[in-house]
């Protein structure tokens, strides 16, 4: 009888173990994994500054996907990778914003530039925190679960992540799902004309 009960309760224990790991998102970016992210939007404005022009590809040694967006201030870049695990995967992209003013001058680009990695090194503080104790220390942030169906079948968990004061808009939006197809990266600073990767954007620096 009682090693009935034992068998019995080992069965339990290891439903429960594999119940746990189904329900536990496959957690893989960090915040160091944001650093190229920040490096890839920082080449991209410099190509604005010295060709006003966006080649709409991504710069030389630049691991990420990157699409540009012209708005009423500026040039907002949103860089992005996706790991893939056989079903799963994580996405996680980072939106930064650049005035006009800085893309037309060569020494307020790379004091703007500073500025977007001392951002996002505080973000990638935040986004560690998030993951491994639900606190989004100095940052705010929003999150959400959506349920597909159809062509998009699967589960999506949104956390947009952002530094709580008035200054540079810098966002990092991270994505974890087993949809079939993987979303556009969002943008969400503000009214923006948006166009996608591989479309020539003309600026103009005033």
């Amino acid at each position: 009888m009682r090693k009935e009960t034992a068998m019995r309760d080992n069965r339990w224990s290891i439903i429960i173990v594999t119940v746990l790991v189904l329900l536990t998102p496959i957690i893989k970016a960090t915040g160091a994994d944001l650093t190229p992210l920040a490096d890839c939007s920082a080449k991209v404005f410099n190509e604005i500054n010295r060709t006003k022009s966006w080649s709409g590809k991504p710069p030389e040694g630049c691991p990420a996907k990157v699409t540009v967006s012209k708005t009423v201030n500026g040039a907002q870049v949103t860089a992005w990778f996706t790991d893939v695990d056989g079903a799963e995967w994580v996405m996680t992209a980072l939106t930064v914003l650049m005035g006009y003013r800085e893309l037309a001058d060569a020494t307020a680009l790379v004091k703007g530039n500073k500025e977007i990695l001392l951002r996002v090194q505080k973000l990638g503080d935040c986004l560690d925190s998030i993951v491994k104790r639900n606190d989004p220390a100095e940052c705010r942030y929003k999150s959400s679960k959506e349920y597909f169906s159809g062509d998009k079948m699967g589960v999506e968990r949104h956390w947009e992540i952002w530094l709580d004061d008035d200054r540079r808009k810098s966002v990092i939006n991270y994505i974890i799902g087993d949809t079939e197809q993987i979303p556009y990266p969002p943008v969400d600073l503000g009214p923006a004309e948006s166009l996608p990767p591989g479309t020539d954007l003309h600026l103009l620096i005033r």
